[in-house]
């Protein structure tokens, strides 16, 4: 009767819980609020980006820190998930991907104080987002001639959507007239497929001298009987 009460008790206390559990991701994940805060990866048609023009086209992708505002409440719902780190991704950080051009010509009419004010402020985060130099190509040269206008194209876009700013930065570009140099690399795996090649063509023709017959048995002979 004791064991009895005691497993009353153990389920009781387990089904609470779980009920607490439930309320709690309940709370933790509100949609509607969730879908307040800018997503976590935005991006312009990489394809379309690239391609149909023989002008230089540029695409980057982008960090950007958003930055702190107590008094923005889209800032609020992003603080309060971005600290629960265990259950969820970091929300005052999202990556981009942006089309060059297509930034250029959204700025192009802007007031000339009003792209002053877009310039992204430097804060401090805690994050290491910085990637040694030389991880991608040419990206220091990337940064000092698009840095500028990436940071007024995203900040642009956060001011008139969430009300909020913040400074980026450029991870590596890519445009559609880079030009692949051969490396070792690509030599390696040259020479590994074509002796892969010649082994199989090789092998091929031994195979056939072997099979004077001209059937599919004559594996099952002995090499020797097959070299008489």
């Amino acid at each position: 009767m004791k064991k009895t009460r005691i497993m009353k008790t153990f389920y009781k206390i387990l089904i609470l819980h779980v009920m607490a559990q439930f309320c709690a991701s309940q709370e933790v994940f509100n949609m509607t609020e969730y879908f307040k805060m800018p997503p976590l990866v935005n991006g312009d048609n990489f394809d379309k980006c690239l391609e149909g023009s023989h002008d230089l086209r540029v695409f980057c992708a982008v960090t950007t820190f958003i930055k702190p505002d107590k008094s923005n409440f889209v800032w609020n719902i992003i603080e309060k998930y971005s600290n629960d780190t265990k259950r969820n991704y970091r929300h005052d950080i999202v990556r981009s991907g942006l089309c060059i051009s297509r930034c250029e010509e959204e700025l192009k009419n802007l007031d000339e104080s009003y792209l002053e004010s877009l310039k992204g402020d430097y804060f401090d985060v805690n994050y290491q987002y910085s990637l040694k130099n030389g991880t991608f190509k040419d990206v220091e040269l990337y940064r000092n001639e698009y840095g500028t206008l990436v940071d007024q194209c995203l900040n642009n876009y956060l001011r008139n959507e969430y009300n909020l700013s913040s400074f980026s930065q450029i991870i590596y570009c890519t445009t559609n007239q880079e030009e692949h140099d051969i490396d070792g690399l690509d030599i390696t795996f040259l020479i590994i497929l074509l002796s892969i090649v010649v082994l199989v063509i090789g092998s091929t023709y031994y195979d056939k001298l072997l099979n004077r017959k001209g059937d599919t048995s004559h594996y099952k002979d002995s090499i020797e009987s097959l070299c008489k």
